[in-house]
């Protein structure tokens, strides 16, 4: 550790993830399950969704390491209108 006041040192194992997700990022949602490109993927979906979102009644969720946020956008497409907040966070740049 370093002097009180002063920074320690580097995070090695924070670097690394912050470098593979990097690595990742541009072509991250061109892979499968990370958007919705066919009528069969948006079914597929549907079907999922309506299993784990409850119907009516506010719901709030936090969707934590959301990424690019499309499951949070999902769900905000689905449930805004029934009165339900949402939220992501990631640690992403």
């Amino acid at each position: 550790m370093g002097a009180p006041g002063q920074p320690g040192p580097p995070d090695v194992v924070k670097q690394q993830v912050a470098a593979h997700w990097n690595r990742r990022a541009p072509g991250f949602d061109e892979d499968f399950g990370h958007s919705i490109r066919t009528a069969a993927e948006r079914a597929a979906w549907d079907r999922i969704l309506n299993l784990v979102l409850p119907p009516g009644g506010k719901l709030d969720a936090l969707d934590a390491g959301c990424g690019t946020g499309f499951l949070t956008l999902e769900r905000h497409r689905r449930r805004l209108r029934a009165g339900h907040d949402r939220r992501g966070a990631t640690q992403g740049r």
